[in-house]
């Protein structure tokens, strides 16, 4: 019994002696581990200096920062060259036709192209004129309709207003304005010169010469005067035995006729009066009368 027991204590003791050997054994490592570690880290240190001296171990360089990889820049692509489309020429227009040029003379052979009415353009008063005797005066204002009957190759128009013929210059209507409304864009007409009313040398003579010889064509006789007041004209009765016989009508067409022609050789007469009398008897057969302002 005695000797088991040595032995078991004996057993013990070496046991922690194993153990506080290896402890030992563990906390040295550990520190020569710290020492020398921070012996390679440590360049300040001269301890640390004298144990890297000692040993032979290498300081340890601080690991430096990597170097920065540079940035590969590649080049953007070049922009596509724009390719500006010219623009399709427009089309050019067709230029409008120009406009007909018509003489005046074919204007007045070209009824078609005439107005139905005008207008007088002017305020004016026009005297009762025959043979130098006045009769009265017709006053007309500007905006008076003037039904158109002819125009004359001197540039004058032949209308009708309130009953009354005239006779009218075309720069005392809206003849232009008319025009260029109407036909301007199919026609340019060329207008008259206003020719002077120049009183003919043998006036006298051409007028009765031209009017016995309108009378001879309409009516077969030349028997027709110039009077002092009216024109006279002799003429055989185509109805002796009517009771009533009246040629007013054919009265008025000859003193018509009379200011026509007399305009024509620059008389100034616009108004006249006309008796027809039997070639036999002398009886009056009829009788009338004509006003017809020139302005």
């Amino acid at each position: 019994m005695p000797k088991k027991t040595n032995k078991g204590k004996r057993e013990q003791a070496e046991s922690k002696v194993l153990w506080i050997t290896t402890i030992l054994f563990i906390v040295f490592g550990l520190l020569t581990f710290v020492v020398f570690t921070w012996a390679r880290i440590d360049n300040q240190s001269e301890l640390a200096q004298k144990i890297r001296d000692f040993t032979g171990i290498q300081l340890r360089q601080a690991a430096l920062p990597p170097e920065p990889v540079p940035e590969v820049f590649e080049p953007e692509p070049e922009p596509a060259p724009i390719v500006m489309e010219e623009p399709e020429p427009e089309p050019e227009p067709e230029p409008e036709p120009e406009p007909e040029k018509i003489k005046w003379s074919t204007f007045t052979d070209r009824s078609s192209l005439w107005p139905n009415t005008l207008k007088i353009a002017v305020d004016q008063e026009v005297k009762l004129n025959f043979r130098g005797q006045i009769y009265g005066e017709v006053a007309f204002d500007s905006g008076q309709n003037l039904q158109v009957i002819n125009f004359s190759e001197n540039g004058y128009v032949y209308g009708r207003t309130g009953g009354t013929e005239m006779v009218v210059q075309l720069s005392a209507t809206n003849f232009s304005k008319w025009f260029k409304d109407t036909h301007g864009e199919d026609y340019e007409i060329t207008y008259p010169e206003v020719e002077n009313n120049t009183r003919a040398d043998d006036f006298e003579q051409e007028l009765i010469t031209r009017l016995r010889r309108w009378s001879l064509q309409m009516y077969k006789t030349p028997l027709i005067e110039v009077g002092e007041n009216s024109l006279i004209l002799r003429w055989h009765s185509r109805a002796r035995e009517q009771a009533e016989v009246n040629y007013a009508q054919e009265a008025m067409n000859v003193a018509r006729a009379y200011l026509r022609i007399q305009a024509e050789l620059g008389g100034s007469d616009n108004y006249a009066s006309c008796e027809i009398r039997d070639t036999d008897t002398g009886e009056l057969l009829g009788s009338n009368g004509i006003f017809m302002p020139r302005f």
